[in-house]
């Protein structure tokens, strides 16, 4: 009998013990534990991604300093200098490890398969955009994300923050350039690198038509040429653009989808770092309202890519015309990808500050109307 108490007590006293260490290892362990195991019902409790239609403001609205968390996987991972700001109160950190203290947080669209975030009331969730809704992952469409973010940041105009690849502003300088030499050292037509074959553009087949008019040279896995010395595309040393710049008359800057607002930084690097080479670009309709007039030949402007390749072959044969419009992109140049990230900040944080009447997207229904958005490739043939 004795000996039967005994394993009692000592298996009571180990359940004890063993409940004991799970409530000080629940207590200390990563915060991204316990919602794991709430969301598989390993423990009990609802994990909660959604957010609360018709919150009033962020969390504890009338903190002066509001703390922005974001992910690994952020487009941008350097520190922000918010005393630049209009409203300055913000600061933002790349962690989430003690997202429970923040005001916002922000992620990134494609790297979401791996967030276990405890999500706090009044909390803003933002979610993170560059891509095109053809790129954009599926899990976009999974229940438990499609009512947990408030804000858009991306490149749409239309977004909470808008976010461009760029922005062209006007030079402080323009440099004096013996544009006839430059001219005369051009030749071939046109160049066109790219590793991105198939796309929703469908542009290798439009370059592929091109190509019955005018000389294209292309460089990457989308041709049959290699290009040495390349570094990044946004570094100002990469000898192979730079090179391709002197040699070609014209770049062709297509993108891979035909999509509002989306222009990448296949045109900006273009202006950036002074390459003296016309580009012609292939995406957006409203191209105007990114770029200054006179300085790009613009595909949307023509029915097929027959008649853009005759184009670009008058133009290119026209010293005056072509030098004109050298001149004219001369007079221009890019403000840095930190920059434009640092006003898209900027914004954020007055938003922030500001009162507002919270939404919760539907991110599956957000992506659908972009695709909507998007048009099909017609102007081929």
């Amino acid at each position: 009998m004795k000996h039967v108490e005994l394993i009692r007590i000592l298996f009571v006293s180990t359940i004890l013990f063993v409940t004991f260490m799970l409530i000080m290892w629940f207590k200390t362990a990563p915060n991204y534990i316990i919602p794991i195991l709430k969301e598989y019902k390993i423990i009990p409790g609802p994990f909660k991604y959604e957010c609360q239609d018709g919150a009033a403001n962020p969390r504890d609205s009338h903190t002066e300093i509001k703390k922005i968390c974001a992910g690994n996987g952020s487009m941008w991972t350097g520190a922000i200098d918010f005393n630049v700001c209009e409203v300055k109160g913000c600061i933002l950190e790349y962690n989430l490890s003690k997202s429970d203290e923040c005001h916002a947080v922000m992620l990134q669209s494609n790297h979401l398969e791996d967030r276990f975030i405890p999500r706090q009331d009044e909390q803003v969730w933002i979610i993170v955009s560059h891509e095109t809704p053809f790129t954009l992952t599926p899990i976009l469409g999974n229940k438990k994300w499609r009512g947990a973010f408030n804000w858009i940041f991306s490149y749409q105009r239309n977004s909470d923050i808008f976010f461009p690849w760029g922005e062209v502003i006007a030079k402080t300088y323009i440099p004096k350039r013996n544009y006839s030499a430059i001219f005369d050292a051009k030749n071939g037509t046109a160049v066109w690198l790219s590793s991105n074959c198939r796309t929703q553009s469908r542009r290798d087949e439009y370059v592929n038509i091109m190509g019955n008019i005018i000389d294209i040279d292309i460089y990457g896995k989308c041709g049959n040429l290699s290009c040495r010395n390349i570094i990044r595309k946004d570094d100002p040393n990469d000898v192979c653009r730079n090179e391709k710049s002197i040699q070609y008359k014209f770049y062709l800057s297509f993108e891979n989808a035909l999509c509002p607002d989306y222009i990448t930084e296949k045109v900006y690097l273009f202006y950036q770092y002074d390459r003296q080479i016309i580009p012609v670009i292939r995406g957006i309709q409203n191209a105007d309202e990114f770029l200054p007039k006179n300085t790009y030949v613009d595909a949307s402007k023509f029915d097929n890519a027959t008649q853009l390749a005759h184009y670009l072959k008058v133009l290119g044969n026209d010293r005056e015309r072509y030098i004109a419009m050298l001149k004219e992109k001369d007079k221009y140049t890019v403000d840095t990808i930190v920059k434009v990230f640092e006003t898209a900040m900027c914004s954020l944080c007055a938003k922030l500050h500001d009162s507002f009447n919270e939404r919760c997207i539907d991110t599956k229904v957000w992506k659908s109307q972009q695709l909507n958005e998007c048009r099909n490739p017609h102007d081929l043939m």
